[in-house]
């Protein structure tokens, strides 16, 4: 039978879990392989290629048949060991698909994988990491790990030996949501940075405020002088695509004009049958 999931962002409470038995559940789901992941697209800043994916993770949650966003679980994990776990199996599934994928001839330039705070604070992790990412059979350049502003705070011996270690194998290091923090600027001249990501707060934004394109703009040439490329998220039309692309040159495009986070056998279809018009129409 063929099971039509909703996916739902409810806090823990509202979705009928105490914090408890959240964490219970969690731990069952793992050990039940009730979670699943799925990939979003990103597509080249010209417009004429996939690029890469970011993975996210959603749990198919048996206790009420939904399938759950990771806000109505990730928040209650990261304040556990459980998280850590997760993370694993977040590593290893997307290692082995990416294995699935390049056995049918599919490889993108990168894979990007979201971590949390606890993850990088361990001083096993980078190692660990790449252990893990060699079940994929790509070389660790095809590797890009998405970190937040929150885990920056956490600056530390272990944080940054993590990030310079992934690093010096290849690892990409993005700066997700990027702005959204009253720090980002001082964190992108302490950290390994490679890349980053634009929120789309500023996207949205940017239709009804100048102020808020011209940040846009001030953040590709920011990024241009330290030699680091930007991805923009929250791509959600035409309008969208035009307006940031007429303040700034960009890496990489993500959203819901192009393509909305697809289940695993869906993405090869999409990267084989897309087609680069509706991007480079809307530069023209």
């Amino acid at each position: 039978m063929d099971v039509q999931w909703a996916i739902m962002n409810d806090p823990p409470e509202t979705a009928g879990h105490s914090h408890f038995q959240l964490l219970n559940r969690i731990r069952s789901g793992i050990e039940g392989n009730e979670f699943v992941m799925h990939y979003q697209p990103v597509i080249s800043g010209s417009g004429d290629r996939i690029i890469g994916c970011e993975s996210l993770i959603r749990w198919q949650d048996s206790s009420n048949g939904r399938l759950l966003g990771p806000n109505a679980f990730i928040p209650v994990a990261e304040k556990d060991p459980v998280i850590l776990d997760l993370g694993n199996w977040i590593f290893q599934h997307v290692a082995e698909q990416a294995a699935r994928w390049k056995s049918e001839g599919l490889i993108l330039d990168f894979y990007s994988i979201n971590v949390a705070v606890p993850q990088l604070l361990q001083g096993s992790f980078a190692h660990r990491a790449l252990r893990l990412w060699e079940k994929s059979g790509l070389s660790p350049e095809h590797l890009k790990i998405e970190i937040t502003e929150s885990l920056l705070a956490q600056k530390g011996e272990t944080l940054e030996q993590n990030l310079s270690t992934l690093r010096s194998h290849g690892v990409s290091i993005a700066f997700d949501d990027f702005g959204t923090g009253y720090s980002s600027l001082a964190y992108l001249d302490s950290f390994p940075v490679d890349c980053i990501k634009v929120d789309r707060v500023f996207v949205q934004r940017s239709a009804s405020s100048a102020a808020h394109a011209s940040i846009i703009e001030a953040v590709g040439l920011m990024a241009r002088q330290m030699d680091l490329t930007v991805i923009i998220e929250g791509i959600e039309d035409e309008s969208n695509l035009s307006r940031i692309r007429s303040v700034t040159d960009v890496y990489g495009w993500q959203g819901y004009y192009f393509s909305p986070p697809l289940k695993s056998e869906d993405l090869p279809l999409f990267v084989y049958d897309f087609n680069p018009a509706r991007a480079v129409q809307a530069s023209s």
